[in-house]
């Protein structure tokens, strides 16, 4: 409960769906929207707790492409790749390739923002990248793969520790992207750049109306144009390509059965190790559908948020 004064006359609290909430004038205001204010804190804290789970992953993920450099051999010889081989090399094919990644992420917020659940999905998506990072981890510790081109441009040696924690926290700020001056060798199996574009290109997939058939024929032509413009650049191995589409479609797949179905008993079905921290996040365990919202819906959310978390 929140109080709204002291010294205030006592006031029954008006029920919002099945909640009870303290009266206020700003609340009187809003009291009709269809929110409920367990669900909005619930929803809200989750991501939150979601969010903070994924950048100490992300960090750690860049600590790993940081050492990977250190970790390379750069006189090791290029891996015979049959794909690779055929396809004509285009340098600035990876500099596309990163700019539609950007692109396609800021597509995928603009969804999230406008959508009345924005929290929920917000909170998968964090999950399931948190989760496909530790594989990459893994991944990258367990085998540095020789540079897929000969004359790929490497970050020198870092010359000491402070050097490399400045790289970590630049590849961090600017979420591995070498168009914004992040850039590493040696982090191939498998790839993060494909891995993103899978997992927006399922999230948008399920989560968009079946109606809206040319937005789902453009949301697969810009992830596949992603992976073809990393081929064309010739930055990672088509393996690279082909494990990230696994992992990321796998991770998605489990993590939504999971979360959208009660009368499954996950611990015998998926004995995965991130199967408690998936029960954790989302125990209530509900399908999300599409409900646009729009401006006037967000603005009327933050206010119900606000009311609901600071009495505003």
């Amino acid at each position: 409960m929140f109080p709204v004064c002291t010294g205030c006359e006592k006031d029954v609290g008006s029920p919002l769906d099945k909640d009870a909430v303290p009266r206020s004038k700003t609340l009187e205001k809003i009291i009709n929207l269809p929110y409920k204010t367990q669900q909005v804190k619930n929803d809200i804290l989750l991501f939150l707790l979601s969010l903070i789970a994924f950048q100490v992953v992300e960090l750690f993920v860049m600590f790993t492409i940081t050492m990977s450099n250190e970790r390379m051999n750069l006189d090791a010889p290029v891996l015979y790749d049959s794909v690779l081989s055929r396809v004509p090399r285009h340098k600035q094919a990876g500099k596309y390739s990163e700019i539609l990644l950007f692109t396609y992420q800021i597509w995928f917020i603009s969804f999230l923002v406008f959508h009345k659940r924005r929290f929920v999905i917000a909170r998968r998506c964090l999950a399931i990248q948190s989760i496909c990072f530790i594989f990459r981890i893994i991944c990258v510790w367990s085998n540095v793969l020789p540079r897929s081109l000969d004359t790929m441009e490497c970050s020198p040696k870092a010359t000491g520790t402070t050097e490399i924690i400045r790289r970590i926290l630049l590849l961090w700020s600017t979420a591995g992207l070498s168009i914004f001056g992040g850039h590493m060798c040696g982090n191939y199996f498998f790839s993060g750049h494909a891995l993103m574009a899978t997992i927006i290109h399922r999230h948008l997939r399920h989560y968009m109306p079946d109606n809206w058939w040319l937005l789902h024929k453009l949301n697969t032509l810009v992830a596949l144009s992603i992976a073809t413009m990393i081929l064309f650049a010739h930055n990672h191995y088509t393996l690279d390509l082909i494990g990230s589409f696994i992992v990321g479609d796998w991770v998605f797949q489990l993590y939504m059965f999971l979360a959208e179905n009660k009368d499954v008993n996950s611990a015998e079905w998926f004995p995965v190790f991130w199967r408690p921290a998936v029960e954790f996040i989302e125990w209530e365990k509900e399908r999300v559908e599409y409900a646009f919202g729009g401006l006037r819906e967000l603005y009327q959310f933050t206010r119900f948020a606000s009311v609901v978390f600071f009495n505003r």
